[in-house]
């Protein structure tokens, strides 16, 4: 096994690890999660089993499997992109209506608020 399958078998694992920890410490859900497990997996794969990054970059037709996994990486990060621009929107549009719930809530409770606070008269 080479220096290099070494480095990139800890850092898989190292990703692992990361990942794990922080679904344990309630800081990432395990929706998200999966997917981060699932790349990571197969990047430990990928690193014990060259042949088979390989033998898939052949097979769809990439000349060199680096430029197969640097490709995969690039659709995966676009895929991760779309995702997260998606959850954002849908989160800005649930603060939206949020907003404009406590505004229709404020506007009934403020006449009940005035009618129920005694007028002192010291006002203008």
């Amino acid at each position: 096994m080479t220096s290099t399958a070494i480095v990139g078998g800890l850092g898989a694992l190292a990703i692992l690890g990361s990942v794990l920890r922080l679904v344990v410490q309630g800081r990432l859900r395990v929706r998200y999660a999966s997917l981060w497990l699932a790349v990571s997996a197969v990047l430990v794969v990928i690193t014990f089993l060259p042949g088979v990054l390989a033998s898939v970059a052949t097979r769809l037709g990439f000349a060199v499997p680096a430029n197969f996994l640097f490709f995969a990486g690039l659709i995966l990060l676009v895929l991760v992109g779309i995702h997260l621009s998606v959850a954002v929107t849908r989160l800005e549009d649930r603060v939206q209506r949020l907003a404009e719930e406590l505004v229709l809530l404020a506007d009934r409770v403020d006449p009940v608020a005035r009618r129920d606070t005694p007028d002192t008269g010291d006002g203008p």
